[in-house]
């Protein structure tokens, strides 16, 4: 039986997003191609689960969302083999991207989150079937990017604060939100909850 390296699988709330509030089996795969200043996961960390203990998980509770990230979950070669585990299960398999690498069979809803660090660049054959975007704004975040989306084509558009720069984040969020109605405010409500 195979196993699969993971930075960490739990149960929990999403706290962000349109999924905001509804429970959800997280699978955090290792690695990423981007090293961004303010992350705030530890995908360096590697588990080994075989694959019974995976399915035992995944039986574990009810949720309607598996929430796959990292890292960046689309550079990890096992996530093709690890969707394929979860579909039985009933799962709508949402992924949290940055956007640079191509899409992947198997996922139903995309969450991709540009970043600074590669000049926030997204794919072409990830961007045309992503279902919400999420741009973190930190103390320096150059709004300008935010110009190249079409905000009335039917997705969902957010701006998360840094939660490390929470007040200067949210006061420049609600000051760009006066005259750009469309983008809304996500909140890392885990983190207030203290949950992961």
């Amino acid at each position: 039986m195979q196993n699969y390296e993971l930075s960490e699988i739990f149960w929990s709330v999403q706290g962000e997003g349109f999924y905001s509030g509804v429970k959800a089996l997280f699978i955090r795969l290792p690695n990423c191609n981007l090293k961004c200043k303010w992350c705030d996961t530890n995908w360096k960390i590697i588990q080994n689960y075989p694959e019974y203990k995976l399915k035992d998980i995944c039986k574990q509770e009810i949720a309607p969302l598996c929430i796959i990230t990292g890292g960046e979950p689309l550079f990890n070669p096992q996530i093709e083999d690890i969707i394929k585990i979860l579909y039985p299960f009933g799962f709508k398999i949402n992924c949290e991207t940055n956007g640079t690498m191509p899409y992947i069979n198997g996922i139903d809803w995309i969450t991709c989150s540009p970043k600074k660090e590669s000049a926030y660049i997204i794919h072409p054959d990830i961007e045309k079937r992503v279902n919400e975007f999420k741009y973190v704004v930190d103390k320096d975040f150059d709004f300008s990017i935010l110009k190249r989306h079409n905000i009335e084509d039917g997705r969902y558009y957010y701006l998360s604060p840094e939660f490390g720069s929470f007040r200067k984040s949210i006061k420049a969020i609600l000051d760009f939100q006066k005259n750009n109605i469309f983008w809304r405010i996500s909140l890392q409500t885990h983190k207030w909850m203290k949950i992961k």
